[in-house]
């Protein structure tokens, strides 16, 4: 079952039916029905006016559990730039963090680092 999400100005295609959709500034993360892949749309958000620029597949092997939930968030970097931070599961018990120096002119050709994160589970 291929699912679209429709709205004013986009459309994002293929978005797995039990993905969550994080939303930033100036982007959209879901992820990919059939691949499980992660997609990131960069986003010119204006209210009934917003568009999609592009959208692309992050650059690497970076595919979560079925489903997963997804953590996006944007800081401010020292050289004016942004670094994102997605956060998602690749096992179903485990959290993974992939980071990003994003420059406005150029999203999707920086690459992308992948740490795993220690889960403490209390008793």
């Amino acid at each position: 079952m291929e699912a679209n999400i429709l709205a004013a100005g986009f459309e994002l295609a293929r978005v797995h039916p039990a993905s969550s959709l994080e939303l930033t500034g100036f982007l959209c993360v879901w992820q990919q029905e059939e691949s499980n892949d992660l997609r990131v749309s960069i986003m010119h958000w204006e209210g009934g006016a917003t568009k999609q620029n592009y959208d692309f597949v992050l650059d690497g092997d970076f595919q979560g559990v079925s489903g997963t939930h997804l953590t996006a968030v944007t800081r401010p970097s020292g050289d004016g730039s942004e670094r994102m931070f997605i956060f998602y599961q690749v096992k179903g018990d485990d959290i993974t963090e992939l980071s990003h120096n994003m420059s406005h002119d150029s999203k999707e050709t920086q690459p992308w680092s992948e740490t795993a994160l220690s889960v403490y589970y209390l008793d």
